[in-house]
């Protein structure tokens, strides 16, 4: 069954798999720091960036953030 588009958001989808590729970057490809690049007005992306652990390096045009 699938759900209507809105009433997937706020599950913990995008968490998850942000999580599982980190771990993945970071455990099985030994990747020390990775780096993304977020508008500032995107609000749910910015939570969950600090959510996994990101941290605002840089603010401009765009914001990069590494962990």
């Amino acid at each position: 069954m699938r759900l209507p588009r809105l009433r997937r958001r706020g599950l913990g989808l995008g968490s998850r798999l942000l999580m599982a590729a980190l771990a993945w970057l970071f455990v099985e490809k030994r990747v020390p720091v990775t780096r993304l690049t977020v508008r500032a007005e995107n609000a749910a992306a910015l939570g969950l960036y600090t959510k996994a652990g990101f941290v605002l390096e840089a603010t401009g045009q765009a914001m990069d953030w590494h962990r």
